[in-house]
């Protein structure tokens, strides 16, 4: 069994969008933010609505081709939404998913559509089959070869192993797909060991010696005792070493989680093997052999999204996959021919030319995204333009893909960086978020501890770096002046009115903008955000409101309310908005025209200055 194509209609970055598999290994590379991490949010959200329908005799598939069933918003946490029509390239807010599955033989156009109700936000969302005989079709071959469909399809996305328990009781299958399914497959890593007899035991093991390229063997005190034992007792010997499994590397837990974990869904008729940027979690040295070792398993379709052209080199004839805005707008993404691969190579930049940056640079710069390096590029550009300063030094920018998981992101990178290139000073830049003040400070001595004594972490005076726009009024008002050419007394009664209601909305538990923001803080409030750990919604806007810290509150949606208000109050159009009405667009075309207007070192934001001398060294022109 084997899935051909992925069809996507009107989800999340795509228009509309066929996808022609490799039936064993796929390597999606790309530019970022072009779409590569949507496809396995589509795959997930895919096999949610599936399992979904299973009828309990496992056999066949509850008829939902009208009425539809529903997912609580809540349940999608592993998709990256803020509201639920994020979901959705355009409205009418419905999307198609649409795997077209080989099964014996066979083709199975199983398609499944979502869509969100009209008139309730973020609450829940709504799914059908489409041509459910398709899906009967598919329920009846399974049946003849006796395979249920619960033991059919299993998709695993593999997710980074810092560490595991220390303790692991003993579990049941049941219970171990539970945590799986829960995305928590690192903590039941001894008992997806366990539950194979010897020869598997002895095949994972195998595997895991073949991509760290030393012997690894596996021994179990207590495999026989789970009645009188609760704790699992695994040991490993490596080298010459015999350790608990727990007090092992990163790297062998890594690969050792994979493993497990492909061998345990073995009896399943398709494994679905999902790595997403395999460069934050899984050492460069391990990624070749971990992807040769993965091809020679018989049962798993591979698929690997990544913006890194080392893996071009990896990639055979018909593996290998170049995401980008005409595969978009042509709606049809193939594999590449060998002959194309140089050109991806020089469209995504070479690793020599990357190295050379390293090596000159005097420090290296985390940001959570690229449009942060590229409003720090504009600001330091707007700076010398200003006060005619030339650039001693310069950081090299790597972005680091958001707020998750962030302790352990910042630890992989320090413990590769080192190898490459030496003597450099690390800068962390990042945004406040929903954190407190007193919380953040918290956070950010163990972020020096992990980056290093030479070391600096800069934390935005704001929401996120486009908020910090409101902290000073003076420099907003006069920005709305110059792009609107409104009366400066009506633009600062306007600013002074709206910041009061916004701070009487928030404050009222009643109100629709304090359940709003209620609801964002608690989704935002996960295992990899582990700075918000004890921060309560009323702590966060205490810090925001006791001393009038209104751009903390300034999220991207409120920026766009914000900015809508001021074009409703004024009949204005301050920022040429056309087709892009997305948060996105209002809150970064904002900032970006702040930049632009800048003709003063006077209307640089003091944010803006803080954050120019935290990461560039500057001297006079002319200076001797």
């Amino acid at each position: 069994m084997k899935v051909k194509s992925i069809q996507l209609k009107n989800f999340k970055g795509f228009e509309n969008i066929d996808i022609v598999l490799n039936s064993k290994t796929n390597i999606i590379i790309g530019e970022n933010n072009i779409g590569k991490s949507s496809l396995f949010e589509a795959i997930l959200l895919w096999k949610k609505c599936f399992d979904n329908i299973i009828q309990s005799n496992k056999t066949s598939f509850y008829k939902i081709d009208k009425a539809g069933r529903y997912i609580p918003f809540n349940d999608l946490n592993f998709i990256r939404l803020i509201n639920d029509t994020d979901l959705f390239y355009t409205s009418p807010n419905e999307t198609r998913i649409t795997l077209l599955i080989d099964f014996d033989n066979n083709e199975y156009n199983l398609t499944f559509e979502i869509s969100k109700p009209k008139s309730i936000k973020d609450s829940y969302l709504r799914y059908r089959t489409i041509n459910h005989r398709e899906f009967e079709r598919f329920a009846a071959a399974l049946k003849t070869k006796r395979i249920k469909l619960t033991e059919s399809i299993f998709v695993y996305q593999t997710k980074p192993v810092a560490n595991i328990l220390d303790k692991e009781p003993f579990m049941n299958k049941g219970q171990i797909l539970k945590k799986i399914s829960l995305g928590k497959s690192g903590e039941v890593l001894r008992n997806k060991i366990i539950m194979h007899d010897e020869v598997a035991i002895k095949k994972i093991s195998k595997q895991v010696s073949d991509v760290l390229g030393t012997p690894v063997e596996f021994y179990f005190n207590n495999r026989e005792n789970s009645s009188d034992d609760e704790y699992i007792d695994v040991k490993t010997f490596v080298g010459v070493k015999k350790l608990d499994l727990h007090l092992q590397g990163s790297g062998l837990l890594q690969v050792a989680e994979i493993f497990s974990t492909i061998e345990f869904m073995s009896e399943m008729s398709l494994n679905l093997l999902l790595i997403d940027e395999p460069d934050s979690h899984i050492h460069v040295k391990l990624q070749k052999k971990l992807l040769e070792s993965i091809k020679k398993i018989e049962n798993v379709q591979s698929f690997i999204i990544s913006h890194n052209d080392n893996f071009v080199s990896e990639a055979n004839n018909g593996e290998l996959f170049y995401l980008n805005k005409k595969a978009k707008s042509d709606h049809l993404l193939t594999a590449l021919e060998i002959k194309d691969f140089d050109i991806v190579k020089k469209e995504l930049g070479g690793i020599i030319t990357s190295l050379d940056k390293l090596n000159s640079a005097y420090s290296i710069c985390f940001t959570e995204g690229e449009d942060d390096k590229n409003y720090i590029v504009k600001l330091k550009d707007k700076y010398i333009e200003i006060t005619n300063k030339k650039v001693l030094s310069e950081p090299v920018f790597f972005h680091i893909r958001g707020k998750g998981d962030l302790i352990r992101k910042i630890e992989y990178y320090k413990r590769i960086l080192p190898q490459i290139v030496k003597g450099k000073k690390y800068i962390l830049v990042y945004d406040k978020d929903y954190c407190t003040i007193e919380k953040s400070e918290e956070y950010e001595k163990i972020l020096i501890n992990k980056l290093g004594s030479n070391s600096q972490v800069f934390r935005h005076n704001g929401y996120c770096i486009e908020s910090v726009l409101f902290s000073q009024q003076d420099i907003l008002i006069n920005l709305l002046f110059k792009l609107s050419n409104i009366e400066i007394d009506k633009i600062k009664t306007f600013v002074g009115s709206y910041f009061t209601t916004l701070k009487n909305d928030l404050i009222s538990v009643v109100s629709d903008r304090y359940k709003n923001m209620h609801e964002k803080f608690k989704s935002q409030k996960t295992e990899e955000r582990t700075e918000l750990n004890g921060i309560d919604f009323c702590d966060f806007l205490k810090c925001a409101f006791s001393d009038d810290k209104n751009q903390y509150v300034f999220n991207k949606d409120i920026i766009k309310e914000f900015v809508e208000h001021f074009d409703l109050e004024f009949n204005t159009n301050i920022l040429d908005v056309d087709d892009d009405n997305t948060k996105e667009y209002y809150s970064s075309k904002l900032y970006e025209k702040y930049i632009e207007n800048i003709t003063d070192i006077s209307y640089f934001l003091d944010d803006s200055i803080k954050l120019l001398e935290t990461l560039y060294k500057f001297e006079d022109e002319f200076e001797f």
